[in-house]
């Protein structure tokens, strides 16, 4: 486990987060305040609908409505902004579907290799093979096409695509929910390696308990659009003393 610094690196102040649709707008986040150092992997936990998500795509850079301070890696996120290269390079996304979030079209060669050139990396065919070996594929899957790939496979591209720019800060959505229980433990055990071998910040976005136990230090729960309680992990041992809403998420998660 990365020691941690107290430096914090995310940081949500009094976000509020809506939404622009046909009948007006519709607020999905209000006051969230959250902080993450460096060094931690912070678990935001909900059922569906409860905004975690949403606060995840804000801390993204993938959001423009939204109001409140948020900063992530030293950047100064604005509504309506679009990030800066030099954001990207900071902190990357893993989004939820691993069949969903790699272009059907391109090789996991392309896939992993256009960010290194498009960020000016040297030695590319290098970095694309390390990267696989790093989230065990290996060599033998760098021309494959996503379809010949299992729903694991192609979140560990997805993980290695993620961790190609170097960032110093993983958002994590859901990057288990959409697989089955076995393939789930191999990513969360990938993750947990990637943070014992890298020092990364990562915010874990789940609905899941036991995924936060697994990876996380501390984690805040959202329920209808608010952050009601945050705490660190052990305190999951301990879940009469934790709001009724989170002892139900708990429950849910033995």
């Amino acid at each position: 486990m990365a020691e941690q610094s107290g430096e914090i690196v995310i940081t949500a102040e009094n976000l509020d987060v809506w939404y622009e649709g046909r009948e007006g707008r519709f607020r999905a986040v209000t006051g969230a305040t959250l902080k993450v150092e460096k060094g931690a992997f912070f678990g935001l936990v909900g059922g569906s609908g409860s905004g975690k998500s949403t606060v995840l795509r804000v801390l993204a850079g993938l959001s423009p409505h939204f109001a409140g301070l948020v900063e992530v890696g030293g950047f100064r996120l604005r509504p309506e902004v679009t990030p800066s290269r030099a954001f990207r390079r900071k902190a990357q996304m893993v989004f939820q579907d691993p069949f969903a979030s790699l272009n059907p079209r391109h090789t996991i060669d392309r896939a992993i290799g256009d960010g290194l050139v498009l960020h000016g990396f040297s030695d590319v065919d290098a970095r694309i093979l390390r990267l696989l070996d790093q989230v065990g594929l290996g060599k033998n899957f760098r021309f494959r096409y996503p379809h010949e790939l299992s729903g694991g496979q192609r979140q560990r591209v997805a993980i290695a695509r993620a961790l190609a720019l170097e960032p110093e800060i993983l958002l994590l959505d859901e990057p288990t929910s959409a697989l089955d229980a076995s393939v789930q433990a191999e990513i969360l055990n990938l993750l947990s390696t990637i943070r014992r071998d890298t020092g990364l910040t990562a915010l874990l976005v789940t609905h899941d308990l036991g995924v936060v136990a697994h990876l996380c230090d501390r984690v805040s729960v959202m329920q209808k659009g608010a952050i009601i309680e945050e705490f660190g992990i052990e305190a999951l041992a301990r879940p009469a003393e934790r709001k009724a809403y989170t002892q139900d998420l708990i429950a849910a998660a033995r």
